[in-house]
């Protein structure tokens, strides 16, 4: 790269090679950068269908998506170089993504003329089932309108062909029975997904280890105070944790830090609680004690402590981008009730909520206490 830039450092591969990203997110000054690059390749050379190509993910990959500009650069992109499997394919995932069926269908048969055998590849002739479900619940977490729980369900029930495994179809159930406090479901999804066979895999549909499972039902346990299910639980999830592959993804994720947290409070170990918070604050820095999952693994360890924490994060930080939405993290505290209910039932909390309002229905539906204030 650098011998070419000495040699040309205007020639039109050269300027693509420098705007190409394959990481993201990325600062600000490099997404400018990497549009200044597109825009000149571009310019001089309107056809070339690697720049619209890339602007169509660059434009996917902005803080706030212009999905409308990205669908335009992807099309140009595929005009100009209309048997390109890597347009294609990037071009077909995207409408799958937006819930377009009738452009799924044009270019899953593209995609069929140009590599045969992904005919037998069901799932991308459909829609994501979970993409689509999982804007539902984004949608909720924004807004706190039941109407798109209620849309979730209604989709689960009628689309169960639209996601690619059973697996990934239990996993959207789970999700609204977290967020909706069904703890039935809670309990007879987490019996199919035992630890450690299922409990802590990686599934190429989902980003995270499915610490999901057990920790939802962990809560479940705790907050029908079933100490003993509870406890038994936890042991499981310490045990599954001492395996060296589960072990790297504890290590390396943050929403699995919460869930061995809650497992080492709940059998009374504290000095372990606090071993593992500190460790992970001396790993991502100070300021990571502000955040959503540092908050929620204290609370298991010093509730007072992490409202206190939690009551000036709200006071100290806007919005952020999460699912695709603008969320704040007392968003997500009232979002999942179930997992969440001990550190939402104190009072300074209870306060909060009900002097703001967006959340109060949804509280008191799903947890009687808040229904017990007005």
């Amino acid at each position: 790269m650098s011998k070419a830039m000495a040699l040309d450092p205007d020639n039109v591969e050269t300027l693509l090679s420098r705007a190409v990203i394959h990481l993201w997110p990325q600062p600000p000054e490099v997404m400018a950068e990497q549009k200044d690059l597109l825009d000149t390749v571009i310019a001089r050379e309107p056809e070339n269908p690697k720049a619209w190509y890339h602007l169509g993910w660059w434009y996917s990959k902005l803080p706030e998506p212009d999905m409308e500009k990205s669908f335009a650069a992807f099309e140009k992109a595929l005009e100009y170089d209309p048997f390109n499997a890597r347009i294609v394919g990037a071009l077909l995932e995207q409408y799958r993504i937006s819930g377009n069926q009738k452009e799924v269908t044009r270019l899953n048969q593209l995609l069929v003329q140009i590599i045969p055998t992904t005919a037998e590849q069901r799932h991308l002739a459909r829609i994501s089932g979970w993409r689509v479900f999982n804007r539902f619940l984004s949608n909720h977490l924004e807004s706190a309108d039941p109407v798109y729980l209620q849309q979730a369900e209604n989709f689960l029930r009628e689309r169960r062909e639209g996601f690619e495994s059973d697996i990934s179809y239990d996993l959207a159930w789970m999700e609204l029975a977290r967020v909706i406090g069904d703890k039935k479901t809670i309990v007879e999804l987490a019996s199919k997904y035992t630890l450690p066979e299922y409990g802590l895999v990686r599934h190429q549909y989902i980003w995270k280890p499915e610490l999901k499972y057990p920790f939802a039902l962990l809560n479940v346990h705790l907050n029908q105070e079933n100490t003993e299910a509870a406890e038994a639980l936890a042991r499981q999830i310490i045990e599954a944790q001492k395996i060296s592959e589960v072990r790297d993804q504890i290590e390396s994720g943050s929403y699995d830090l919460l869930v061995l947290c809650a497992a080492q409070a709940t059998l009374g170990d504290r000095p372990a609680v606090r071993k593992s918070l500190d460790q992970r604050r001396e790993l991502q820095g100070d300021d990571y004690e502000r955040s959503y999952f540092y908050i929620m693994a204290l609370s298991f360890l010093d509730r007072q402590q992490a409202v206190d924490l939690a009551l000036a994060e709200i006071q100290n930080t806007q919005a952020w981008r999460r699912f695709n939405v603008m969320v704040t993290s007392a968003d997500l505290w009232a979002h999942y009730p179930i997992e969440h209910r001990r550190f939402l039932l104190d009072p300074r909390i209870m306060d909060y909520y009900q002097k703001q309002g967006k959340w109060m229905d949804h509280l008191k539906r799903c947890i009687p206490e808040y229904a017990e204030l007005d």
